[in-house]
């Protein structure tokens, strides 16, 4: 029996199935996201080798933060605008004692931190008074 490392076309289609495999995940390096809670926040980590801070997009809605990565900008030829081709979207359920109006997204050591102040879950039962007109 040969030696397959001798066999050239044998090694041409191993390396072209590893590129093929490379090519269905983008070519790029998975993105990770880590949550870590404590008593008056929330601490996102969002990893993602060679990725550059303006490829991450963070936003809120009424109840979640959405965080995702894009591909650079590509251009729509037909009609001359840019999009951005998202190849990671997380969405999470903020809770009610997040204050939405306070968090803080920043990039660090290629580490994208997203930091979600909370407030004492006692402040937000309170007895309203009825006030007479």
């Amino acid at each position: 029996m040969k030696n397959w490392l001798d066999n050239k076309q044998v090694l041409h289609e191993i390396l072209n199935q590893g590129d093929l495999a490379n090519t269905i995940h983008g070519g790029t390096s998975e993105t990770t996201l880590t949550i870590n809670k404590s008593e008056k926040e929330i601490q996102i980590i969002v990893s993602a080798s060679g990725v550059h801070s303006s490829d991450f997009r963070v936003s809120t809605n009424q109840t979640k933060l959405i965080v995702s990565r894009h591909l650079n900008e590509a251009h729509n030829a037909n009609k001359g605008n840019k999009f951005y081709m998202p190849i990671f979207l997380k969405e999470i359920t903020l809770p009610i004692t997040a204050i939405r109006d306070r968090i803080k997204a920043y990039y660090e050591d290629g580490l994208l931190r997203i930091v979600i102040p909370t407030e004492d879950a006692q402040n937000l039962n309170k007895e309203i008074e009825i006030q007479e007109f």
